[in-house]
């Protein structure tokens, strides 16, 4: 079945969206009224592939001051540098920021003998 692509307005007035495997674009619009979702679109979703970690994201500037502020003050406190990174990486809101973040936490881990 094809993969359909739709925006609209939940009950709450805030535009939602997201992709929905159909038969059909009215069946996608019966799924979502069921939902309580009111339609603004449905189109087929493209064919193409993507390759998760060409993808460019940032980390907002206020992000990382606060990340850079919480790293500070665990060192200060003298936590070692890997438990210091695993409790920020689960704070962190942002899956991208989350996810950068453990391959400094892999390297910094020493070697076991």
């Amino acid at each position: 079945m094809p993969t359909y692509v739709w925006k609209g307005k939940n009950r709450y007035g805030d535009t939602v969206g997201g992709e929905r495997v159909a038969a059909s674009k009215e069946e996608v619009g019966r799924v979502l009224q069921k939902d309580q979702i009111t339609v603004l679109s449905v189109a087929p979703a493209k064919g193409g592939f993507s390759i998760p970690f060409l993808k460019r994201e940032k980390v907002k500037l206020k992000d990382l001051a606060v990340y850079s502020r919480q790293l500070s003050v665990l060192i200060d406190a003298e936590l070692p540098l890997i438990q210091s990174l695993g409790i920020l990486e689960e704070q962190q809101k942002n899956t991208y920021s989350r996810t950068s973040s453990r391959p400094s936490r892999r390297t910094s881990r020493p070697a076991r003998p």
